[in-house]
């Protein structure tokens, strides 16, 4: 009862934002994005189908039936995503909703992340404000509950942000593994729970205090027993403490040993420690080996920041400046300010990602939720400092306030995140795939004639239809191979194999599919 009364206000904003992040939860996947949700639930049925010992804990890529020795791997993030998925649907089934579960309770993680930490370093006030406006966010509310990386990686960094000051304050073993625990849950789900090891790096060598060795007890029996294991643990934390460099590597040797346990796992799914066209993918996501389609640095800026305005809206990037000048006017003070330290080690966690792979970012939107801890926790802060700076003392007048501010982010957001909610842009992928499932067997062969929607539908065709299925038009005696074919004229399919189809095989046809059953 005592613990329910200190955080009762968590509880009821988790409860609010549980509410607001099930809308849509079992909803097919075609929105705005939903191609990583049919990614990585095709990835995490295979884990269901074949075991995850048999995949060996790799994402397998294909939606039908396949030999184990026929396996190809997706390889560019690590696996915990589609692991965690996987268990989901052996323990609830595989549905829409026990895919995109995990990461909402992720979500519902961070929230109670930006709460404490909130509460750490700021007080009760800013903690609750934070941890209320994380669950009304635009980028949150839709993305929330995406089955996506960003969206699991952003909790177990803020704990290793949360243990890391712990381990700053008082370096201990207990305190090290702590934080070495929340690194290596970070390190696999995804790349940017490797950036805060050097920002830890820094930090410690930066402003880490050094203490004097403690002496070696003395005395004899039992007494000396018991201080002398008290002296070997004080000599683990003294060893940390004494020497800034010889501590602070520590924290990219995690980073280097996770990366050469992800090569290792990468070389015996495909034989190469950077197997899956890792290097390929990385050239390209840095900007290096080409460029999106109207990328220029001027439009790739331009763009972060009209998506910030739209996913954090406009009222809550007002106050959260505010904060950002209170952090640069007060920088000189920033070695005695907790605050400053983990306002700049959010921001810059918050952006890097963007900045390093700037066509990742250009392409996928959702990116910026990086931003999250640092403009849920400085926007909050940022109010208070307009109720510090007029004195204003009335807890009902900050009452209203707040109220005042989440009505302001609603007027601006309430049209973008109803477009969102209702996207379904890749439909025609869905439709096609459920078409599929319900006309086959699960070992028969069939053709969809149009590359074109293969480039732009593939990913949905192959979830829901969980079949083997081919895209490329094939001559006319190998068409006969297939038990399924489908015709597409609205997009790129010859009238002039439709027109042979037409001849030696029935034809049915549903919405823009023209479907031929050749059994």
């Amino acid at each position: 009862m005592q613990y329910l009364k200190k955080y009762y206000f968590l509880f009821l904003i988790l409860t609010f934002a549980t509410i607001i992040l099930s809308i849509n939860l079992n909803k097919p996947f075609y929105g705005h994005h939903d191609w990583n949700a049919a990614w990585y639930s095709t990835f995490a049925r295979n884990f269901v189908n074949y075991g995850f010992l048999t995949t060996k804990f790799g994402s397998v890529m294909s939606g039908g039936p396949t030999e184990p020795n026929d396996f190809t791997y997706f390889t560019h993030y690590p696996p915990m995503l589609p692991v965690l998925i996987g268990i989901s649907f052996k323990i609830f089934g595989v549905h829409e909703w026990s895919a995109r579960i995990i990461p909402l309770i992720f979500s519902l993680w961070t929230i109670t992340m930006v709460y404490i930490l909130g509460l750490r370093f700021f007080g009760k006030q800013v903690a609750i404000l934070a941890a209320a406006i994380s669950g009304v966010l635009p980028i949150v509310i839709y993305f929330g509950k995406m089955p996506v990386q960003e969206v699991l990686t952003i909790a177990p960094v803020l704990l290793s942000v949360l243990f890391y000051f712990d381990f700053f304050k008082k370096p201990t073993t207990r305190n090290l593994f702590k934080l070495a625990a929340s690194l290596i849950f970070s390190h696999l789900i995804n790349w940017p729970g490797y950036y805060v090891t050097p920002l830890f790096f820094i930090h410690y060598i930066l402003l880490a205090p050094t203490k004097n060795r403690l002496p070696r007890p003395k005395g004899q029996g039992l007494l000396f027993l018991a201080q002398n294991s008290l002296h070997i643990r004080n000599k683990f934390s003294n060893f940390f403490a004494q020497n800034r460099l010889r501590t602070a590597i520590i924290f990219p040797a995690i980073s280097l040993c996770m990366f050469a346990l992800h090569a290792l796992h990468l070389a015996i799914l495909t034989g190469n420690p950077l197997g899956g066209g890792m290097i390929d993918v990385l050239l390209f996501r840095l900007n290096l080996s080409e460029k999106p389609l109207d990328f220029t640095t001027f439009n790739f800026l331009k763009q972060q920041f009209f998506l910030i305005i739209a996913y954090f809206t406009k009222p809550i990037i007002f106050l959260s400046s505010i904060t950002i000048l209170w952090i640069i006017s007060n920088v000189k003070k920033w070695k005695k300010s907790l605050q400053i330290q983990l306002f700049i080690i959010l921001g810059v966690f918050g952006i890097l990602h963007n900045l390093i792979f700037r066509n990742m970012a250009f392409i996928h939107d959702y990116m910026i939720i990086y931003l999250w801890p640092f403009i849920a926790l400085s926007s909050s802060f940022g109010l208070f400092q307009i109720v510090k700076k007029f004195k204003i003392k009335s807890q009902s007048m900050i009452a209203v306030f707040c109220l005042i501010l989440f009505f302001m982010m609603f007027l601006q957001s309430r049209n973008f995140v109803s477009a969102l909610l209702g996207s379904s842009g890749f439909k025609d992928g869905y439709d096609l795939g459920i078409l599929i499932n319900e006309e086959t067997n699960l070992y028969d062969k069939v053709l969809v004639l149009s590359p074109e929607f293969h480039r732009y539908f593939d990913v949905f065709v192959n979830y829901y239809a969980a079949r083997n299925i081919d895209f490329e038009i094939p001559s006319a005696e190998e068409i006969k191979n297939y038990n399924l074919i489908i015709a597409i004229p609205s997009r790129d399919t010859p009238q002039s194999i439709i027109d042979v189809l037409q001849k030696e095989y029935k034809a049915t046809t549903i919405n823009q599919f023209i479907v031929y059953t050749t059994r």
